[in-house]
């Protein structure tokens, strides 16, 4: 029983663990792979007590099997093993990327910029597209009216989740908030559009 007990607690220590490494062996390219890196930095540092823990807990539970002369096969002793040197890797990736995440920081908060005008030409052109005479006919077709307008709704709703992602990578990079509020007043304009053509 007290070696079922030891394999199961390694099992999922290990896998919580690899987990933790893959996330944090990323090598970002780009902003979003950086704000991926950033967030398995921040749960693997909030997470650090608790493995350290768990890793004792372990290594107690096969201190009490050899004790207890439960001879552990030697697959389970191999795989505690690599535990205990997934569990030293993991600390050393955090120590790793926190000696570079500043840096990064900077070089992937310039990348961002270079982005928001590209995000702010995209809305004009949709506000643009919402505002077309076929909106504005009374003599259009319904049908085609609000396929138009459905098209739009869709490239808002991008829109706006890019948006919304942008501005949680600007918090987190303490960068200046991009003002989007002319995303919103366009998202209330054609659903007001699209409520209007709904009712002819």
């Amino acid at each position: 029983m007290l070696p079922v007990v030891a394999k199961t607690r390694n099992e999922n220590l290990y896998e919580d663990l690899r987990h933790s490494e893959e996330r944090l062996e990323i090598e970002p390219t780009d902003v979003h792979e950086f704000i991926r890196l950033l967030d398995a930095l921040r749960v693997a540092t909030q997470r650090q007590e608790e493995w350290r823990e768990a890793m004792e807990r372990v290594n107690d539970l096969f201190t009490i099997v050899e004790e207890e002369e439960f001879p552990a096969p030697e697959q389970l002793r191999t795989s505690h093993q690599m535990t205990c040197l997934l569990y030293v890797k993991v600390g050393q990736l955090v120590q790793r990327v926190q000696s570079v995440v500043e840096a990064d920081k900077t070089k992937f908060g310039r990348e961002l910029e270079t982005t928001m005008p590209r995000l702010r030409a995209a809305i004009l052109d949709t506000k643009r597209r919402a505002d077309e005479m076929i909106v504005h006919n009374a003599r259009a077709d319904p049908d085609d009216a609000l396929q138009h307008l459905r098209s739009v709704d869709e490239a808002v709703i991008r829109l706006s989740e890019e948006a919304t992602t942008y501005s949680r990578y600007q918090t987190i990079l303490r960068l200046t908030r991009t003002d989007f509020s002319q995303l919103h007043e366009l998202k209330e304009d054609v659903s007001l559009k699209l409520r209007l053509w709904q009712s002819v």
